[in-house]
């Protein structure tokens, strides 16, 4: 899955491998499994997006939040 999202980063699709992301911290993990998911996921969105998107990137670490056990 990673490889997948990476691929497509590395081409330029960074919204698709935001979405790949999404898909797997949202169904196909748990805690503490979905850990490392979630830091690449969020370290990839800040780097991309930290000055155009603050918003979005604080609803992601709240999102986090909620979904910590």
């Amino acid at each position: 899955m990673l490889n997948y999202a990476e691929f497509l980063q590395a081409n330029n699709y960074y919204e698709e491998s935001f979405k790949v992301y999404e898909r797997a911290v949202a169904a196909m993990f748990g805690w503490p499994h979905c850990y490392e998911l979630w830091v690449t996921y969020l370290e990839k969105v800040i780097e991309k997006y930290a000055d155009k998107k603050c918003e979005r990137i604080r609803e992601m670490f709240e999102q986090v939040l909620k979904s910590v056990p």
